[in-house]
């Protein structure tokens, strides 16, 4: 009897742990999707920032030979 016990004990715990490894791995790809997200949202506001700062060196430059 008390390796019966044992052995549904071993079973639940087996149960218990397939569902916390397909939860954890449902979080990982939740966690990955959002972080794609996060970076190429990063990405694209560097890349405006970038086109911004170009484009008034631009221009400055273009002032600046007018003024010599």
């Amino acid at each position: 009897m008390l390796s019966t016990q044992a052995l549904r004990l071993d079973e639940a715990q087996e149960a218990e742990c397939q569902v916390l490894k397909m939860q954890l791995q449902q979080e990982l790809e939740l966690l990955n999707a959002y972080q794609s997200k996060i970076k190429m949202q990063a990405e694209a506001q560097h890349d405006r920032e970038l086109r911004e700062l170009e484009q008034r060196v631009s221009l400055r430059r273009a002032l600046l030979e007018q003024k010599v």
